[in-house]
């Protein structure tokens, strides 16, 4: 354990001692090091990561890349348990072989980088997942099987993200037999259809929205619309009866 932190605060020094330069972790980084079971990266100025960098360690559970400029096809070590890239710059889209070799990963945390949008097969590898936190991206669009083959999913977080509206089939799609599911501060269209699906997922047993009622509506468009109409009769009708009476006092001004 000794051993274990004395080359992970000679790691920070090292990252730490160069500015800002650009680091790259190669392959050769950790061939010595293979018993390792905890890595921590963290904050490391690292902008990429070689093909097969950590593949040499047999025993890796934990990787921390958090806070990094990462380039992130990373080709894991296949007994990893726990993947942190948050706030690491990631770009829009997520590479399908990025996690090709990691069935065994139980937690994944991506959160605060740039994702915008989860295609069919980024997880497709992933049956062992517990925890996918995907909290603080630019997520607009998921397709309906992105989360299919996660049959171990616990906790899925898509809070804080640029979602308008959602397929119910892309939740449906969770085969897990308890999955909480966290959606808020999202900017929801808040139409019928949107209603529809989040009254069809509280109908699911194995499905739980535990921050539904935190849900807000960025753009409740046919309710706005409603009110808009409502508010536009009102006023034609109050400026129609004001005419009238206008008249009529007119009428009898005349007449007299």
């Amino acid at each position: 354990m000794q051993y274990l932190f004395c080359l992970l605060l000679l790691m920070k020094v090292y990252s730490k001692s160069h500015g800002t330069h650009a680091r790259k972790a190669a392959t050769s980084s950790f061939q010595m090091e293979r018993k390792l079971r905890v890595l921590l990266m963290k904050d490391s100025n690292i902008s990429a990561v070689a093909d097969g960098a950590f593949t040499q360690l047999e025993f890796l559970q934990k990787l921390d890349l958090g806070c990094n400029r990462t380039l992130w096809q990373l080709f894991m070590s296949k007994g990893l348990y726990q993947l942190n890239l948050m706030v690491g710059w990631i770009d829009s889209l997520i590479d399908v072989r990025s996690f090709g070799s990691m069935s065994t990963l139980r937690q994944l945390h991506l959160e605060d980088n740039h994702l915008v949008f989860l295609n069919n097969g980024v997880f497709s590898m992933l049956t062992s997942l517990e925890v996918l936190n995907l909290q603080g991206n630019q997520i607009n669009k998921t397709q309906e099987g992105v989360f299919t083959p996660m049959i171990s999913l616990a906790l899925l977080n898509l809070a804080h993200n640029q979602m308008s509206t959602i397929y119910f089939k892309t939740f449906l799609s969770i085969h897990m037999y308890s999955t909480h599911i966290l959606l808020e501060g999202n900017r929801w269209n808040c139409n019928r259809d949107l209603q529809k699906v989040f009254h069809k997922l509280r109908s699911v047993q194995r499905l739980f929205s535990d921050d539904h009622y935190n849900l807000s509506c960025n753009a409740p468009t046919e309710l706005m619309v409603i009110v808009l109409i409502i508010m536009i009769t009102v006023v034609i009708t109050v400026l129609g009866a004001m005419v009238m009476s206008r008249a009529t006092c007119l009428t009898q001004i005349t007449r007299d």
